[in-house]
């Protein structure tokens, strides 16, 4: 069961610095976000309200947050699949469309990391600069590894 986390990041200083800041927001909010999430709390409200639209309205019209990011932990070794060995595995989110203009899909799965982005076009007419800033940023972050 998880539970959406909001997480401030840092866009200056080094890149040391807002990993340390990021990770002390999350380390401190870890426990707010376990359990069950709101919508399995409010189900038997939430499907009703969903049903006549309610779960579109509200997304169309939250300004809560316009980024999001998804972490799914995968297995840390390859798994099989009828006899065939898995080699890798691509996150792919669908959402409600409304006022979230980038996801991040990331998935570790047999010691690799994928992330997929997904953007509104309309919003992010810049992809290929975002991508070229996202694959700088995790270069930095692979060279800070020990």
């Amino acid at each position: 069961m998880v539970s959406p986390m909001l997480v401030t990041v840092p866009t200056t200083g080094d890149a040391s610095s807002r990993l340390l800041a990021v990770a002390g927001q999350v380390r401190r909010h870890r426990s707010d976000a376990s359990g069950p999430p709101p919508i399995a709390l409010l189900g038997g409200l939430f499907r009703p309200l969903a049903a006549l639209g309610g779960f579109r309205w509200y997304m169309r019209h939250q300004q809560r947050l316009h980024t999001l990011v998804s972490h799914v932990r995968g297995p840390e070794e390859s798994v099989h699949v009828a006899g065939r060995r898995v080699r890798a595995a691509v996150p792919v989110a669908l959402s409600e469309s409304g006022n979230i203009t980038a996801y991040f899909e990331v998935l570790s799965y047999a010691g690799t990391v994928t992330v997929t982005a997904i953007v509104d076009p309309d919003h992010v007419p810049d992809l290929d600069e975002l991508l070229a800033g996202l694959r700088d940023e995790l270069d930095v972050l692979v060279a800070l590894e020990p």
